[in-house]
């Protein structure tokens, strides 16, 4: 499967992959830094795990509940 494109011309996928880095991974990281901290100690940190076959729907699961939506491509993505 290739990379979606969009009608402009532009790559989708990487522009989703730039949304994902700005906006997504910096919430992971912080969540990372206060768990390292100990902060779960006083105060529940969210935890989502999806278990399922590759390419089986977990990420769409993910963006359903999250609102935001994740990179796709081929192999292992997220």
């Amino acid at each position: 499967m290739s990379p979606r494109v969009s009608s402009n011309g532009g790559n989708a996928t990487s522009g989703l992959n730039q949304h994902y880095e700005e906006k997504v991974r910096p919430c992971i990281d912080l969540v990372d830094s206060l768990r390292s901290l100990g902060v779960e100690k006083d105060l529940n940190l969210p935890t989502i795990a999806v278990i399922g076959d590759q390419s089986s729907g977990k990420s769409s699961v993910l963006e359903a509940l999250s609102g935001v939506a994740l990179p796709r491509g081929t192999g292992i993505v997220t």
